[in-house]
């Protein structure tokens, strides 16, 4: 009777996963899985994906998760295959995404006492899963039944409350699968229901916004900083409402999912990376009260001004994710981002006496010098701050961007101008990693199946080069554009650069991949542009294939120096209106 109460069990799992709404599942094949791999595959309200290799399905997961915005299983065999999981877990913790992870195991006799693939798994991901239970081989007993139902929806529960993976390792005895196609549910139906796991929030005054209401309602010159943040309108309607009600300039992380959202009238500022730089910028745009919202910023400038300014800052935070890494914050409020939002702007006084009037109209001001020098210097420019900012130039209403750590993303956050054009942006920035990035875009893809593009770099693109072998099977438009400099671009910038001798080996890792022969092993699409004008032509070319890979080569040896002349002539324009 094993395979019958395997696959009674495993039915019973998917059970209370549909209840937290899931509706994808990426499978690993494999064999001590079948019963929990038939479950999902053959119910009908989840869609299964079935990937190989398990550290690019656990990114592909990880991508299902973060546009879905819904917890997303991810199935694996017993043995080391759950190992390959971890760097996407990890990402997955730092991210704050519920993805449901699912390892199947030998059972205890068969443990310790070397019996093939079989390792102790129960822990296996540490302190990055909220939860992680043991379920033992399946029995005859009721009881067991609805004592396993409620351990896992009480992990289910953990998962999505508190937005952060969870670990469920099933111990199965073999015969694993059974001949019977399914088992009657009226047994299924005839248990009590699991409990229900509430997570009670306090109201939004207790939760200390008075605090932050009273700061704002005597404060001349408010500030609101938003960091990494996923996509959702609510939130960037809240926010926007909230900066015009206390007047206060919003300065957007490229990650923040507003900054190519706004309404023209949105006194948005995406230049704040080189107006920092500049000492008499920094002082004249010294705010008195500061609004951190979501995550942590990819610009260590506004870190580091805000140390120093002497401003009263607050955090509001929706998963109390850690974003105060230099301390500076006077209270870090968890709470639920849109209704505090929506509850500020409501009571906030749109007319205080002492509210300095010219303050947002300042930095209004210093971001269209900014960007209009910007569009000047880079208008023919062939460099990879050139790129960033024609990309987002060129990107089609509603379409996803996904975005590469390391260098791709400070230039997006550095050069990249606001607009309305709806574009949602995705990054892995919970432990900033380039591991997994291909795959995750699939995943974002494959979810939205709205057109998409990765911006990459080289060393991150075949990092994941199994990744993008999973573009073969893709069936929404997927842009990659590698940014190829032929190796570590990012650590010129770093002080071990100084480092002549061991620099390049050991750092930069110089390579001559030709990309062009990895688009042929897909089919995909090859570009390889010159000039911003081609680079722009490819795009509109790439948008109408299915996968498409546009190589742009640049000099990582005069990226530094490209930087520091960008910054010098946009701060030269900026000295005028001191």
């Amino acid at each position: 009777m094993n395979a019958e109460h395997n696959f009674f069990w495993a039915q019973a799992c998917v059970a209370e996963l549909l209840k937290a709404q899931l509706e994808h599942a990426v499978i690993c094949p494999g064999s001590r899985s079948t019963p929990l791999a038939l479950a999902l595959f053959r119910e009908k309200h989840i869609q299964s994906h079935v990937v190989l290799d398990e550290r690019a399905a656990g990114f592909f997961a990880l991508g299902l998760c973060k546009a879905t915005q819904h917890p997303v299983a991810l199935l694996c065999t017993s043995g080391s295959a759950g190992t390959h999981f971890f760097p996407a877990i990890v990402e997955a913790f730092f991210s704050r995404a519920p993805l449901f992870v699912i390892t199947a195991d030998r059972p205890w006799e068969l443990h310790g006492f070397g019996a093939p693939q079989t390792m102790p798994q129960l822990g296996l991901y540490g302190r990055f899963v909220c939860a992680s239970e043991n379920i033992p081989a399946p029995t005859e007993s009721r009881e067991a039944l609805l004592h396993m139902r409620a351990v896992v929806a009480k992990a289910v529960a953990a998962a999505k409350q508190n937005a952060l993976p969870a670990h469920l390792n099933f111990e199965f005895r073999e015969p694993l699968c059974s001949t019977q196609e399914k088992l009657p549910t009226e047994a299924l139906l005839a248990l009590p229901q699991t409990p229900s796991f509430v997570h009670a929030e306090r109201g939004l005054e207790a939760g200390g916004l008075e605090t932050v209401l009273s700061a704002l309602n005597s404060s001349g010159r408010p500030l609101i900083i938003v960091g990494n943040n996923p996509p959702s309108p609510r939130f960037a309607s809240a926010v926007f409402c909230l900066s015009e009600k206390c007047s206060a300039p919003l300065l957007a992380d490229a990650a923040s999912n507003l900054r190519f959202q706004a309404p023209p009238q949105v006194p948005l500022i995406a230049s704040y990376d080189i107006l920092l730089r500049e000492e008499a910028l920094r002082k004249q745009m010294r705010p008195d009260v500061v609004l951190c919202l979501g995550g942590s910023l990819v610009c260590k400038h506004v870190q580091t001004w805000l140390a120093h300014s002497g401003a009263r800052i607050f955090m509001l935070l929706e998963h109390g994710v850690e974003a105060d890494f230099q301390h500076v914050a006077e209270a870090i409020i968890q709470c639920n981002l849109v209704e505090a939002c929506r509850f500020l702007a409501t009571h906030v006084s749109g007319n205080v006496s002492g509210r300095d009037k010219t303050y947002a109209k300042q930095f209004v001001r210093m971001e269209e010098r900014a960007q209009k020098a910007l569009s000047a210097l880079l208008e023919e420019a062939w460099c990879e701050p050139a790129i960033a900012r024609k990309l987002m130039e060129c990107l089609p209403s509603g379409s996803n961007c996904c975005i590469s750590n390391s260098m791709p993303i400070r230039e997006l956050d550095a050069f990249a101008a606001a607009s309305s054009k709806g574009v949602e942006v995705y990054v892995n920035r919970g432990l900033n990693g380039i591991d997994g990035l291909i795959s995750t875009a699939k995943g974002v893809a494959t979810a939205t199946r709205r057109p998409t593009v990765l911006l990459i770099g080289d060393l991150a693109f075949l990092h994941d080069i199994s990744g993008w072998m999973l573009t073969k099977r893709l069936e929404v438009p997927l842009v990659v554009i590698v940014v190829n400099n032929r190796g570590g671009g990012i650590f010129h910038f770093l002080p071990v650069a100084e480092q002549k001798n061991e620099f390049e080996d050991c750092f930069a890792l110089p390579h001559e991949t030709s990309f062009l022969k990895i688009a042929e092993v897909t089919g995909a699409s090859y570009f390889n542009p010159k000039t911003l004008s081609e680079f722009s032509l490819a795009l509109l070319e790439a948008w109408k294939q299915n996968v498409s890979l546009i190589e742009v080569c640049t000099n990582r040896h005069e990226n530094v120096h490209v930087h520091k002349e960008i910054y010098g002539g946009v701060l030269k324009c900026l000295k005028e209106l001191l």
